[in-house]
């Protein structure tokens, strides 16, 4: 096996792994990336408000 085949086969699975989730353009990435960023900083703000001090009434840590 030489290096060329090593290399393309991790490329070749990565990018049908895009496609296969509808990611085809670098708009489509960042569209993505913002969607889990929002998800994640949402997520953030719930724990802060609501659930830490739910769970700490209910004595868990």
């Amino acid at each position: 096996m030489d290096e060329s085949t090593t290399v393309v086969a991790p490329f070749a699975k990565a990018v049908s792994a895009w496609t296969a989730i509808g990611i085809t353009s670098w708009s489509d990435v960042a569209s993505a990336a913002a969607f889990l960023y929002t998800l994640i900083l949402i997520f953030d703000w719930c724990w802060k408000k609501f659930l830490r001090d739910w769970l700490k009434s209910k004595g868990k840590k």
